[in-house]
């Protein structure tokens, strides 16, 4: 039996966390995995691959992870199950930020006929949508873990994107499966927590690292392993 894993780490937001979890809805049995960053953040990576590690070891097959301050429409994890399910090259399929054109309340009444809705072929520019995304067991397992190096946040999933169409699949945006994202709203606990923050130092320097891995920015890279080592590949930080 198919089975969904459900992974929400929260950093000090977790009413906006359990509104998340409310949003949910799927006809699949399925666990949900709340990630406490509160006390200690691991960065988001780290957070990723706990959730994730514990899902695998419980059977979910499928594994969703969203961020801790959005709202899903109803059909929204069931439409990128379907898909990932049925597109063979398929490695990450994220949904659709619906911020720009409705109002939050209306999430939950949202919906977008998938014959309606063509698929997007992301580029390497994905961290927005990386706020709602859902992988399999096996492709995890092909593509490796999240670069816990990323800390705390930030180009984590530009790395994964790029691994993704290393190993020789693809990462595609589904525009039927809606959700709202209140954008900013971890980061401004963060800053009333004391907790690790992301701004403009720890971006530069994620993206720094982030060139070395792979020889330049997201979009640019000219490295297919990890620092150019031949002894490595897509799977290996």
């Amino acid at each position: 039996m198919d089975k969904l894993g459900v992974v929400i780490p929260v950093l000090n937001q977790f009413i906006k966390a359990l509104e998340c979890l409310d949003s949910v809805r799927t006809k699949l049995c399925w666990n949900f995995y709340f990630i406490n960053n509160s006390k200690y953040n691991r960065g988001v990576a780290k957070a990723w691959n706990e959730g994730v590690r514990r899902a695998i070891d419980d059977g979910c097959n499928y594994i969703a992870i969203l961020n801790d301050d959005i709202l899903l429409a109803p059909d929204t994890l069931d439409e990128m199950i379907y898909f990932i399910s049925a597109t063979e090259d398929c490695g990450v399929v994220t949904g659709s930020d619906l911020k720009e054109s409705i109002y939050y309340e209306d999430i939950y009444t949202w919906r977008k006929s998938r014959n309606n809705a063509p698929n997007e072929l992301l580029s390497l520019v994905v961290g927005s949508n990386y706020a709602c995304f859902l992988l399999t067991q096996e492709t995890y397992r092909h593509i490796g873990a999240f670069d816990e190096n990323f800390y705390p946040a930030y180009f984590e999933d530009c790395d994964y994107s790029y691994r993704t169409i290393l190993s020789g699949l693809r990462v595609y945006g589904l525009q039927s499966a809606g959700f709202y994202h209140f954008h900013g709203q971890t980061n401004k606990s963060a800053y009333n927590n004391d907790s690790v923050i992301v701004d403009m130092k720890t971006m530069e320097k994620n993206k720094n690292y982030y060139i070395s891995k792979w020889g330049g920015n997201y979009g640019k890279e000219l490295f297919k392993t990890p620092f150019n080592d031949p002894g490595k590949r897509w799977d290996d930080w």
